[in-house]
């Protein structure tokens, strides 16, 4: 049976295409998983953000690489809301066997939400789409700690 995947969490399995010559995980397919992993998790919230004229940028990634995956691991892949500023926004990111006894990974991505027409860093409390997109982002961690 499957175990129970949070809200904050999509599962993946590697698979052969995500390889390199050495037979494991490539350093930037940890980076397009946690990409992935952002767009399906907070995919309304960023459908609304998007439609409003916001577009999203990460602007710094700090990202530990603590043990090599292999072909047909099962992962899950967390993403869940850290900090907020004025400006930016914090998301910490794992990624883990489904049993979450192996720790693959962990990084924290800061975004910023960037105006369409300006191209520059919103004030988040200035904008009600970037305040609902915040505000659906939290929402989905305390569904995720009240279950």
């Amino acid at each position: 049976t499957d175990q129970h995947i949070p809200k904050t969490a999509i599962q993946k399995m590697v698979m052969g295409f995500h390889l390199d010559v050495f037979g494991h995980v490539n350093n930037t397919r940890y980076l397009e998983f946690y990409e992935e992993a952002r767009w399906l998790i907070y995919q309304d919230p960023l459908n609304n953000l998007l439609a409003s004229g916001f577009g999203i940028v990460v602007v710094n990634i700090d990202i530990n690489y603590r043990r090599a995956l292999e072909l047909f691991d099962k992962i899950l892949i967390t993403a869940k809301l850290d900090k907020i500023s004025s400006r930016s926004f914090v998301i910490k990111q794992s990624i883990t066997s489904l049993s979450g006894d192996k720790i693959y990974s962990d990084a924290a991505f800061t975004i910023v939400l960037l105006e369409g027409n300006s191209q520059k860093a919103a004030v988040i409390a200035e904008h009600p789409a970037c305040q609902a997109f915040i505000h659906a982002a939290e929402q989905l961690v305390t569904r995720e700690s009240s279950t």
